[in-house]
Formats: C-alpha cells, sequence, structure tokens
C-alpha cells in the first residue's frame, strides 16, 4: 500500500477502481485519521477537506458512493449487533486471556460481515474516539453526499431493516437463558411466584417483529406497541436491580455477577437497536431525536473499539465483587475511625492491649529463629506464630493498627461517593479523613509504647532464667532491619502494606462466599451437629461464625503472608521480606537487650526513624491501594482525591494538632450516628 497519499490522488484512483476490495477505502480512512496533537486539540482538518472535495467534484462523489456501495452489498450486520461488546460467558480468566490475546494478535473475523470492514478501517483504539467527535452535521452532509439511504426512509423490506429485526429477536430469547439460570433465580425470589419479564418481553418482541414487517403497526415512537415494549424492558431492568439489591441477604458471586452484566448489557442493546428502527416525531428532545445512518456508523466503530479492550472489561467485571468486599471492609472500618474522646482513647487502650500481644509474639518468633528446621519447617512456624497473634488479637476485640487502613477506606470512600452526590464540595470527607488519621495515629502510638517494653521485659526475664542473653546473636541483625538506609526496610515495608491489603480483600470476599454459600444455615442446620448442640446452641455458633469469619479469614492469612514471604524471598534468590511497624518495635526493644543497651546515637536515631518510616509504608501502601479499590467500586474517579488532598492541607496548615489529639471531638459518644450517616 502507498503511503502519503493526497486526498486528490486518492480520489482519482477510486474513479477508475471496479474493484470490490478494501484497499483504497483503507487508504482513505488513513488519510483522513487526525493525529494525536490533532485529537487533543479536536480538530479533523483532513476531514473538512474531504467533505469539499466530494461537494466540489461530482465525478469523485459518485465513483466513490459507487465503490462504497459495492463493498457494503449485503454485507451481514445481525451478528455485530447481537454479539459486539457484549460478553455471553462467565468465563472471566477465559475472557481476559482472549482480550490479552487480541492485543499481540489481532481478531479477524469473516469477510462476509461489516465486522470485517469494520476491523480494516478502525483497526486503531483511539478510531472510536475522533468518528464519535464528528460533528452530527458534518456526518449527514457526508451520508447524503454519498447518497446513502435514510434510516428513517427505509421500509420494513430493505436489508438493513430486515437485519435489526433479526438481532432483535436474537437478543430477546437469548435473555432467558441467563436470566433463568438457577443461581440467578436463586437471587430473586420476589419473582418466584410472578411471571418472568423476560418471557414476556421476548413475546412481545416476537409479536412487534411480525407486526411490523406486516405492517400492522408502524416503526413510530408514538404505536402503544412499542410503549408497551419500553415497558417490558423496564420490568427486566427492575428484575436485574433487585438481583442486585439481594446480595446483602445472599451474597453474590463472580459468575452470578457475569450472568446479571450480560443480560443488563443485552437489555442496553435492545434499547440501542430500538432507537435506529422506531421513528421519533421531529418534536422531541434531543436523546430521543431521529436517529441517523451516520449515528449508527459512529455507534458501530464505538463499539468495535470497546470489543478490544481489556481495561474497561476488567473494571465493569470486578466492580460488583470489589463493592460486596468493601461493603464489609466499610461496616468494619466503623470501629476504627474515632467519634469523640472517650472512643479515641478507648483506641489507645485497645491499641496498647494489641502491642502486648506483639510483644510476644517478637520473643516467640525470636525462640522459633534457634530451632534448627527447614525452610518450610521455618515458614510454617513462623507463619503459625504470627497468625496466632494476629487472630487473638481479633478475638480479644484488641487493635492493630495496620489493619485499619485497609478498613477504614471503605468508609472513606462511600463518604466521597456522598460528597460527590451532594455536592459540599468534599467537606464531609475532609473530617472524615482528619478523624480517620488521628486514630491510625493514636493506634500507632499504642501499639510501638506497648511492644517496645513489652519484648524488653520478656527478653530479660527470659535471659535471666535461662542464664544467657538470648538476644546476643540476633541484635546486630534486628538493628540492621530497622535501618531505613542500609537495609531494604522501607521496601519491605512496602511489601507489608500490600499484604496488608490483600489481607482485607481476603475479610470481604470471606464474608461474601459465607453468605452465598450459605454457611451460617448449613452450621446452624447440621444433622450431626444437632446430635451434640441445642438448637440455641447452633445458632449462636452460626452467627459466631457469620460474625467473625472474615476477620479470622484476614488475621490467619495475613500471619501465613508475614511468616512465608521472607522463606519465598530466599528460595527464589530475591531480597523479599516483611517489616511491621508493630513488630519493628518489638524487635527494637530486643537488639537493645542484645547490646546491653550499648548503642551509638547515630544508631537509635536511626532505629526510631526506621520503626517511623516503616509505619508510614504500612499505611500508605494499605490505605492507597484500599482506597483505590474503594473508588472503583463506587464508581467514583480516582482523580478527586486531588481536591481532598488540596483541602486536607489547608486544614493541617491551619490547625495540624487536629490530626493528632481530639481538640475538636465531643467528651461522650453524642455523635456516634454520624459515620454512619456519612456512609
Amino acid at each position: 500500500m502507498q503511503k502519503n497519499k493526497t486526498i486528490v490522488e486518492i480520489l482519482d484512483d477510486i474513479l477508475k477502481y471496479e474493484e470490490q476490495d478494501l484497499d483504497l477505502l483503507v487508504q482513505l480512512v488513513e488519510y483522513i485519521r487526525p493525529s494525536g496533537k490533532e485529537m487533543k486539540k479536536g480538530v479533523l482538518p483532513r476531514l473538512d477537506e474531504f467533505i469539499l472535495y466530494l461537494k466540489q467534484g461530482p465525478k469523485y462523489r459518485i465513483a466513490l458512493s459507487e465503490y462504497i456501495k459495492r463493498v457494503l452489498s449485503e454485507r451481514k450486520i445481525s451478528r455485530f449487533l447481537i454479539d459486539s461488546d457484549i460478553v455471553y460467558g462467565t468465563d472471566f480468566i477465559y475472557e481476559i486471556r482472549k482480550r490479552l490475546g487480541y492485543k499481540f494478535l489481532p481478531y479477524q473475523p469473516e469477510e462476509g460481515g461489516i465486522e470485517y470492514i469494520l476491523n480494516q478501517l478502525f483497526y486503531k483504539t483511539s478510531d472510536g474516539k475522533w468518528v464519535q467527535a464528528i460533528p452530527k452535521d458534518k456526518g449527514d452532509d457526508l451520508i447524503e453526499l454519498l447518497e446513502m439511504p435514510d434510516l428513517s426512509s427505509l421500509k420494513p423490506e430493505d436489508y438493513i431493516i430486515k437485519q435489526i429485526l433479526f438481532a432483535l429477536r436474537v437478543l430477546s430469547h437469548r435473555m432467558i437463558g441467563h436470566a433463568f439460570n438457577t443461581e440467578v433465580m436463586r437471587m430473586v425470589p420476589e419473582y418466584e411466584n410472578f411471571g418472568s419479564p423476560f418471557i414476556a418481553l421476548q413475546e412481545w418482541v416476537d409479536l412487534y417483529i411480525e407486526d411490523v414487517r406486516n405492517g400492522v403497526v408502524s416503526r413510530s415512537a408514538e404505536e402503544e406497541n412499542y410503549k408497551h415494549l419500553l415497558v417490558l424492558l423496564r420490568q427486566c431492568y427492575d428484575y436485574i436491580e433487585k438481583a442486585y439489591k439481594n446480595r446483602s441477604k445472599f451474597g453474590i458471586s463472580q459468575r452470578i455477577h457475569q450472568h446479571l452484566m450480560t443480560v443488563e448489557r443485552m437489555l442496553d442493546r435492545v434499547n440501542e437497536i430500538l432507537d435506529f428502527l422506531v421513528l421519533y416525531p421531529e418534536t422531541e428532545s434531543e436523546e430521543k431525536r431521529q436517529q441517523t445512518l451516520f449515528d449508527m456508523t459512529q455507534w458501530m466503530v464505538m463499539r468495535h473499539a470497546r470489543n478490544r479492550q481489556l481495561g474497561g472489561y476488567v473494571i465493569k467485571s470486578t466492580q460488583l465483587i470489589a463493592q460486596e468486599i468493601t461493603q464489609h471492609t466499610g461496616s468494619k472500618g466503623e470501629k476504627y475511625i474515632t467519634h469523640d474522646r472517650e472512643s479515641f482513647f478507648k483506641m489507645l487502650k485497645t491499641a496498647c492491649g494489641g502491642g502486648a500481644v506483639v510483644g510476644i509474639a517478637c520473643i516467640i518468633k525470636l525462640l522459633l529463629s534457634k530451632l534448627d528446621v527447614s525452610l518450610f519447617g521455618q515458614a510454617f512456624l513462623y507463619s503459625a506464630n504470627y497468625a496466632l497473634a494476629f487472630v487473638t488479637i481479633y478475638l480479644l476485640h484488641l487493635t492493630l493498627a495496620t489493619k485499619q487502613p485497609a478498613m477504614t477506606a471503605a468508609s472513606l470512600a462511600a463518604t466521597i461517593k456522598s460528597d460527590l452526590d451532594s455536592k459540599n464540595k468534599f467537606i464531609d470527607i475532609i473530617k472524615l479523613s482528619i478523624r480517620a488519621f488521628r486514630s491510625q495515629f493514636i493506634a500507632f502510638v499504642g501499639n510501638v509504647i506497648v511492644a517496645f517494653p513489652v519484648a524488653l521485659l520478656l527478653i530479660a526475664l527470659l535471659s535471666w532464667y535461662m542464664g544467657d542473653n538470648l538476644a546476643y546473636k540476633k541484635a546486630d541483625f534486628l538493628i540492621y532491619e530497622l535501618d531505613p538506609i542500609r537495609s531494604p526496610a522501607v521496601f519491605h515495608a512496602a511489601i507489608a502494606g500490600f499484604f496488608l491489603f490483600l489481607s482485607g480483600l481476603i475479610a470481604g470476599q470471606a464474608a461474601n462466599r459465607s453468605l452465598y454459600n450459605r454457611i451460617p444455615k448449613r452450621i446452624e442446620h447440621h444433622p450431626f451437629l444437632k446430635r451434640f448442640f441445642s438448637r440455641e446452641q447452633l445458632k449462636n455458633l452460626a452467627a459466631y461464625y457469620k460474625r467473625n469469619i472474615g476477620g479470622i479469614s484476614s488475621n490467619l492469612w495475613f500471619g501465613i503472608f508475614m511468616g512465608t514471604t521472607g522463606t519465598i524471598g530466599v528460595i527464589l534468590g530475591l531480597p523479599l521480606d516483611i517489616r511491621h511497624i508493630a513488630f519493628a518495635a518489638g524487635n527494637f526493644g530486643l537488639s537493645l537487650f542484645g547490646n546491653d543497651f550499648s548503642i551509638s546515637l547515630s544508631v537509635f536515631f536511626w532505629s526510631l526513624m526506621g520503626i517511623g518510616l516503616i509505619g508510614l509504608l504500612n499505611f500508605l501502601v494499605s490505605f492507597g491501594l484500599s482506597l483505590i479499590l474503594a473508588l472503583q467500586a463506587r464508581g467514583v474517579a480516582i482523580s478527586k482525591l486531588r481536591n481532598i488532598l488540596s483541602g486536607l492541607t489547608k486544614e493541617f496548615f491551619k490547625q495540624p494538632l487536629r490530626f493528632f489529639w481530639p481538640i475538636d471531638l465531643p467528651e461522650t459518644a453524642e455523635v456516634k450516628s454520624e459515620t454512619t450517616k456519612e456512609k
């Protein structure tokens, strides 16, 4: 193919071209396609030049019109209308693999359909944007110049209308398969004793199509048949909405979400196709204006571009599950944001308790490190120690500071969404963010000020009892692990932050799966357990499981992550490990005792600095990832965070003490309902 042809050269070639292939049409689109800079400016200079040549040169206009009609002759569009940008399967991983494959080896459809033409002409991911940016008046002028048919003038027996009607019929039938899936029907028990709106829709679509074909009804939007069709579509949307609402009762799986998402997209597609079929009065609003062939062309190019997108599919597919996870963590996160001075000091108290447990775990880990075991044995023992410590903290209702960010992020995201809806310039989210930061700070303080002395006191007692300094051999290494300059402590703290985020996801997913699989009910009605427990005991056991499975799973897995990361790093030969602020404080106490309290002032300073940076990275990574997920789940643009950060910065310089001490909180819990309201 020749490069850099002028528009005149391309049009001259079309004048003498009698074939049916796409070569010259590809060259024409390549010529019109704007550059990156032109896209940013929103200008299409070569399109204007092309239209001008068509207006001034009738011979070009006639030749191009005949060429395009030859190319489009009898091209099937029904398959594109039915399938484009709709995923009918429920295998999420398969769809990801398929779309990734298209990035390297583009999909090639059959040559007999319209998708083949779109694939050849508009193969760039940006094509949908610039075609969509073409003004409607210019697009309609172009269609008129090329003497292409107007959708409003087509008869039921015309090829395009036949294809649209066939697509409507297929879509209405396909919906039933997804809507009547056993798992989907379980989500909407309200419809068990009523007729399904999808059956009614399918029957009415068939009736409407036959009436249009036989001339019994016109394609007017004023027809009662068409209006009834819209009512049935609305009822089908209500069905999906009810299924999503019921997820708080029954839980939801990725497979069900894929079914519901597919049905929703098919309903959207029926609405879009009807817009091309139905004739609207001229007095209708812009939203319901008469669609033209150019509108249909723009729609096809955009759908073709979306059909290959990976990011949009992943976000749409995972958004619902992200909502379920963050809904659970958000409800748990409420208790981690202090409302008043009483809850602020209660947080300090529970954090001190958590620090004491961590101090004990530091001693146990030191003793375990002295055992001569394999790498697997070491990873298993370390994981068991961490997991036992974290689960104990959870079950005793104590506080581990770094577990908070993943929980509080969901509450903050919910408030951001509320602020956007109310347009109050993020006042609520800024207030809540200050309270959340203050709660995080006091939890850090509680963990650190107790983990350090508890570890120091216990190692001193054990060493006195054993007659040997048990921390002597590990002292220098423990000091090195805290050094933010010489050691990868900051990097390891970021890894710990990621695992904190991941454990938060596990908490939400465990709670959702428990609900979806009806585990509490299965425990309550277990035939074997009924032989040993009373009905009331089984009911209490089921309630306990439902209440705690998320937290226990989260803490158990976080312990496993903490205990195995270093061992995996050794096996892979990579500098992998984790640093957690509470354990860093405990280990600092062990290193001081191991060195007989004889360390330089600079080492002491850098160790304290390292503990602080470890805590900061634990918080930032965990909180940042959790907040991004929570924002995505609520459909909030991440760019909105800039305004919030700007507002927080102003508040910090105005009154920095508010970020660390409850000077603006009431003495009693008279505002405990405030956070729930914000959420």
